[in-house]
């Protein structure tokens, strides 16, 4: 299968990067992409599977899971 995260450059750099190789690792059948969005609270990429989205949740046809506080 195929995997498509958007999400803001900050959080990639920061969390993701470090984590993905891990999640390869477990997942190797699985193509993962990684999206930029144009803003941080941006959902808009119709190709993305998971938005990591900055934001008070308010994201109307999305299930949405708070990360932190």
């Amino acid at each position: 299968g195929r995997l498509c995260v958007s999400c803001n450059t900050g959080f990639a750099s920061a969390w993701l990067c470090q984590h993905i190789n891990a999640f390869m690792t477990l997942h190797p059948q699985v193509q993962f992409h990684l999206i930029s969005p144009r803003t941080p609270a941006d959902t808009s990429a119709s190709e993305a599977d998971i938005f990591i989205a900055y934001g008070t949740g308010d994201w109307p046809n999305l299930q949405v899971m708070p990360l932190t506080d």
